[in-house]
């Protein structure tokens, strides 16, 4: 925040509206993601509740009849009598689960988009550059005080990068092996059921899932190349 262009002039050369676009789309996608998305996945289990399962009949609820397949003690999720206080609750863990989500997520993309717009802003000012002008007497000062300027510049962009990989390397890593065990929990969960709405039920956390998976390696690619390209400009 400290070293973001605050004049329009700067943000112009900076190409703000490059990093504007890309969150505002960003957005759009996640926002669309989480009516939907969400939607389906809350409603899902509480439709088939409703329309296939008999309370009249006092058999046990099953998993698929819940958004999460979870154990509670006192077989409270068997319970016909206790399903309404259960689909509350699971609604608020889900919601409260995915704005967690969201929010590392934000903070995270935010932060790699800006320092991949730093990057890209030090190789724009190195090719405006001129090595010629080392050839002249009262230019090369000018061109040595601007490439003293740049490789400040870089430096500290180097220095926050490292900050990034600190803040970052430990929340990532957790988030990987929980995704994987949470994915492989569903995919049993899929291959022992034969309940075409159950398996949409189980199948949407594991895209969701390894949609951010593959996101987070995504923003990893994007400063591996804005770094990259310094070296050819």
């Amino acid at each position: 925040d400290k070293i973001f262009p605050r004049n329009l002039d700067q943000q112009r050369r900076m190409n703000i509206m490059k990093l504007v676009r890309y969150l505002e789309i960003r957005h759009r996608i996640l926002h669309l993601y989480a009516i939907f998305g969400l939607t389906a996945f809350i409603g899902l289990p509480l439709f088939k509740y409703l329309m296939f399962y008999d309370r009249s009949s006092g058999r046990p609820l099953l998993d698929e009849y819940h958004q999460h397949a979870s154990w509670f003690p006192y077989q409270l999720k068997q319970s016909n009598r206790a399903y309404p206080y259960m689909y509350v609750y699971e609604t608020f863990i889900t919601i409260f689960g995915i704005n967690c989500l969201f929010t590392w997520d934000h903070i995270y993309t935010v932060t790699v988009a800006q320092f991949v717009m730093h990057f890209d802003y030090i190789n724009d000012q190195l090719k405006e550059l001129d090595a010629k002008q080392t050839l002249e007497g009262c230019k090369s000062k000018e061109f040595y005080e601007s490439l003293r300027v740049i490789i400040i510049y870089h430096q500290h962009i180097y220095e926050l990068g490292d900050k990034l990989r600190k803040t970052f390397n430990v929340s990532l890593f957790l988030t990987d092996i929980i995704s994987a065990a949470s994915m492989c929990f569903h995919i049993y969960l899929m291959a022992n059921s034969d309940d075409i709405i159950a398996i949409i039920l189980f199948i949407f956390p594991c895209f969701v899932q390894v949609a951010f998976t593959f996101d987070n390696c995504y923003q990893g690619t994007r400063v591996a190349e804005a770094s990259a390209r310094m070296q050819t400009a």
